[in-house]
């Protein structure tokens, strides 16, 4: 965890981290204006009427010329990345220094900055959970519950009693329509059964006319009984007469009530109909309003809506602690003269876990250790080029006290001590 150590540059006296770039900024100046104008210049540079050796080394070949301008621009960059170097492996130290600090505080003391950042990491940890938490609901849903929240309640209740409505209306409607088809049936069989009445009364008529011309024939041949079973035969159709027109009656009065019945379950399940697309609109109104598809899904996002309302309180609410313990912290820790203090909120856990104080120890001291490393190539490079300068710049005429003011700049910089 260790690894990913942050880079600081020193304050300076007016309170405000020194650039070095700026700092260098006169040496590039004074270098491209004079030196490469020598360099590279012609008769205007004002060395016309010069001596036979001074215009020998004017003539000088460019190559030379030019890798004295590059080391001169080599120099300057060194060196300030010497100085950013520097600074580092000054905050660094500082950081040791103040790992030592710490660490020989007095039990009081450490004790109270211990529980502060215990403290710390806890409140951090509940932090991490919730913004790492799968959350069900989206951004959209979630500021459209919070818009609509007092609402929401009454519009569960009249989206379950729609969607109960619309169950009950359905069912109206499916025994309705089964009502309908039962007297569509029952006028069918009426019917039928008056079409068999007719048919049979037909049969029954012509039966009775070839009886009697037959006991009448019978009677003619002076037969006896004939008379007693024509007497019987006109009996028995007057019976069955009198069932064929009373049978026919009933039917014709079902008829006619199925199709008073039938047009009545046709006007109910019309009127049904009309209240069916209307509460069916307004549910389809309210799934479209809370992109749900029933009233349970709705209830199930207000109560992760809910939840969610009180997961951010207790996020506000552990923010606002951690806030609270972290300056403290850092207020304790001023009060023994740190360098940073602020840098130990990240730290928290190296104050309670010796081993992590340990390794984060180790791991400055290895960095450091690095950074003297650098310095140290970088000063060994920075002498060399010092001296190659020194020994070549002269041969240059003018120039020499260009290179010599670009180098004495440097050393009154201090990136080399």
């Amino acid at each position: 965890m260790f690894k990913k150590l942050f880079r600081r540059r020193k304050k300076n006296t007016d309170g405000e981290y020194a650039d070095s770039s700026k700092r260098y900024a006169p040496l590039r100046e004074d270098l491209p204006d004079s030196y490469r104008e020598y360099l590279y210049g012609g008769q205007e540079n004002g060395f016309s009427g010069a001596t036979a050796e001074e215009a020998k080394k004017k003539h000088r070949s460019k190559a030379d010329k030019k890798y004295l301008v590059e080391l001169c621009e080599r120099l300057i960059d060194t060196a300030k990345e010497l100085e950013d170097i520097r600074k580092e492996y000054d905050v660094v130290s500082s950081y040791l220094n103040d790992i030592q600090i710490i660490e020989k505080l007095p039990e009081e003391k450490r004790s109270t900055i211990n529980e502060t950042a215990k403290m710390i990491s806890n409140l951090d940890t509940v932090r991490n959970q919730f913004l790492q938490a799968d959350h069900r609901l989206s951004d959209v849903q979630f500021s459209q519950m919070q818009d609509e929240e007092d609402e929401i309640p009454s519009a569960i209740k009249r989206f379950q009693a729609n969607e109960a409505y619309l169950d009950a209306i359905g069912r109206d409607m499916k025994l309705l329509e089964g009502e309908k088809m039962e007297w569509t049936i029952l006028r069918n069989d009426m019917l039928h059964e008056q079409k068999i009445l007719r048919r049979l009364s037909v049969f029954v008529f012509s039966l009775f006319v070839l009886i009697v011309v037959i006991l009448a024939v019978f009677a003619a041949n002076s037969y006896p009984n004939s008379v007693l079973y024509m007497f019987i035969a006109a009996f028995a159709a007057t019976l069955y007469g009198a069932y064929a027109i009373l049978r026919y009656q009933e039917c014709a009065r079902q008829i006619k009530q199925s199709d008073v019945n039938k047009n009545h379950a046709v006007s109910l399940e019309n009127h049904a109909k009309f209240k069916y697309v209307n509460i069916k609109n307004a549910v389809e109104y309210a799934c479209a309003k809370y992109h749900v598809h029933n009233s349970y899904e709705l209830i199930y996002l207000y109560e992760q809506y809910q939840e969610a309302v009180r997961e951010r309180e207790r996020f506000r609410q552990t923010s606002d602690d951690l806030a609270r313990y972290s300056q403290k912290l850092v207020e304790l820790l001023r009060a023994e003269n740190l360098y940073d203090s602020k840098i130990w909120i990240h730290y928290c856990n190296a104050l309670n876990d010796k081993k992590e104080m340990v390794e984060l120890n180790h791991d400055f001291y290895e960095r450091r250790q690095k950074l003297r490393a650098q310095m140290e190539s970088y000063k060994t490079e920075i002498s060399q080029m010092r001296s190659e300068l020194e020994l070549h710049a002269y041969e240059f005429g003018d120039s020499a006290k260009i290179v010599a003011q670009i180098i004495r700049r440097i050393d009154q910089l201090g990136v080399t001590e």
